[in-house]
């Protein structure tokens, strides 16, 4: 109600759906309640503009460290999360903090009643609280994007990422193909990727270097298309440019194959499942279909 009466007052009521999704999202005792600083600096602001304004209150280094020192299964959970996905965890409410680094559950504890995270739903649980915890809002997840987008800068040359990003979106897959490759040999193998799960260990590696294309393309994964579910799809907001589907396979690990093998495989997936033709009559006139398939030490790109 506190919402509406603002919104009435600074005449913004047509923005209302937008700013639910960037400040809405907090539950207290039932009552749904949206970032009162965020809320009052988007009216107060000329031209009004939606941006993270609670993460540029205070620094955001505690929760960085956190998530990229908690091991590949945290760094997985947080490419879930930004995927719009939920996660299922026991919530802790006596944190310790010299013993956050011990257990994963910790660490979604903190961020959870720290704001960073909502639970969704309760799961049933007789010997402890466990949640689907999800990220509240948008401005939150521009936060879990700027853990992911700086620890990849940091750790490779931002000139040659966007050179690489653009190459991508431009059909130029000899020069992606490359400079992908300079990736995994200066950066994946912090990813674990010869762990339990290579496969997805490379497909959130390369989702986060995705996630750097800025507002103009909206990225995803795992969703479902066509006749099955597509493992990363770039889709631009210009229907006029080009769309990208990857299908990725990764040969690291106990299933080690020759990468020609995989890469028929991922060719065949991709026209199985008919993941470009759905595309197409969505209205999307171009669509670059690409099986991409990593050992954990280089990168084999395919233009299907």
């Amino acid at each position: 109600a506190e919402v509406d009466h603002l919104c009435a007052l600074y005449g913004v009521e047509d923005r209302r759906e937008e700013i639910d999704a960037w400040y809405n999202g907090y539950d207290f005792a039932g009552e749904t309640l949206y970032n009162p600083w965020s809320v009052l600096n988007y009216l107060a602001y000329r031209p009004k503009r939606f941006q993270p304004y609670w993460a540029n209150t205070s620094s955001n280094d505690l929760v960085k460290e956190l998530i990229l020192g908690g091991g590949i299964k945290v760094r997985e959970q947080v490419e879930t999360l930004i995927r719009g996905d939920a996660i299922e965890t026991p919530i802790d409410e006596n944190i310790v903090f010299p013993e956050l680094r011990k257990k994963d559950r910790y660490l979604w504890s903190l961020l959870f009643f720290s704001g960073y995270l909502k639970c969704l739903g309760e799961i049933p649980d007789p010997l402890q609280l466990r949640c689907r915890l999800g990220v509240p809002n948008l401005e939150v997840q521009v936060i879990y994007r700027d853990i992911v987008s700086g620890w990849i800068e940091a750790s490779f040359d931002n000139d040659k990422l966007q050179v690489m990003l653009r190459s991508l979106v431009e059909g130029d897959i000899d020069r992606f193909e490359r400079l992908l490759n300079e990736f995994v040999i200066t950066t994946l193998s912090y990813y674990d990727a010869k762990g339990k799960n290579p496969e997805a260990v490379f497909q959130a590696f390369v989702l986060g270097l995705l996630l750097n294309l800025g507002n103009e393309y909206e990225v995803s994964s795992n969703r479902e298309l066509g006749y099955g579910r597509y493992d990363v799809l770039v889709l631009p907001k210009d229907r006029g440019k080009t769309a990208v589907l990857m299908e990725m396979k990764s040969i690291a690990g106990q299933y080690e194959e020759e990468p020609e093998k995989a890469l028929e495989a991922a060719e065949a997936q991709i026209e199985r499942r008919a993941y470009a033709e759905e595309l197409e009559a969505r209205g999307f006139a171009r669509v670059l279909k690409l099986a991409v398939v990593s050992d954990g030490k280089r990168v084999w790109v395919r233009v299907v």
